[in-house]
């Protein structure tokens, strides 16, 4: 598994190759290092629609062989996208066309100028199929993922992690992790069975994407940009 950059190495996340959806972006996205990173990774075909400078970019060429998807074929085209035939009201509303995209990326093709401009808009648009489940993951889950989650990090974030709805209804072993957590005391120098390691496991299992992609990218699909309250 690879945290600073982008890996081909197997990991069994039942995800599928994405959308090209660079030849739909504005030349300005074509323009952005992060985002065709991400894309050419997702979908190596949309090496054909960055700039030509990023073409010439050995660190972009490089993302789009250590695609997972390499050698898989893109998603099948809708016989409809249902943007194709929206108002433009509607194709120019954010929360309607991402929740287009998690139908097909090729909806992408009938978004608004202002949102085919928009990089969140274009990396969700051409994630790997199976991806999009993981978009509202919550701001703790994130800070844990991005601190690489060490033993040390799940006992510094066990404040804000009795917040996160998100994981409660997660297992570690045997036991749930709502009921792990509220009594972590007791259970954290556990010499038979490190509850630790295995709410790590658990938060990995929940955003597999996260652990594939560049941090440029992390924090491009899942923006957490606050002050971390301390925590870490």
């Amino acid at each position: 598994m690879e945290w600073l950059g982008y890996s081909a190495a197997a990991f069994d996340v039942g995800l599928k190759r994405g959308a090209p959806v660079l030849r739909f972006a504005s030349p300005t996205l074509q323009e952005d290092k992060t985002l065709v990173c991400f894309l050419v990774w997702s979908n190596p075909t949309n090496l054909c629609w960055a700039s030509p400078a990023l073409q010439a970019d050995a660190e972009v060429v490089g993302a789009a062989m250590a695609s997972p998807f390499y050698a898989e074929l893109p998603p099948p085209v809708p016989p409809n996208c249902v943007l194709c035939y929206a108002d433009e009201t509607i194709r120019a509303d954010k929360d309607t066309v991402l929740a287009a995209l998690a139908l097909s990326g090729y909806e992408f093709k009938f978004a608004s100028e202002a949102l085919r401009a928009d990089a969140y808009v274009a990396a969700w648009a051409g994630a790997p199929v199976g991806s999009f489940s993981s978009r509202g993951l919550s701001k703790t889950f994130m800070r844990m993922l991005k601190a690489g989650v060490t033993v040390e990090h799940v006992d510094a974030g066990l404040r804000l992690m009795l917040q996160d709805n998100d994981i409660m209804s997660l297992r570690a072993g045997d036991q749930p992790l709502s009921f792990i957590l509220k009594n972590w005391p007791s259970v954290r120098n556990n010499p038979t069975y490190d509850y630790a390691a295995h709410i790590k496991g658990c938060l990995e299992a929940r955003c597999p994407l996260c652990l594939r992609v560049a941090p440029a990218a992390r924090e491009l699909l899942w923006p957490t940009r606050e002050e971390w309250d301390g925590v870490f």
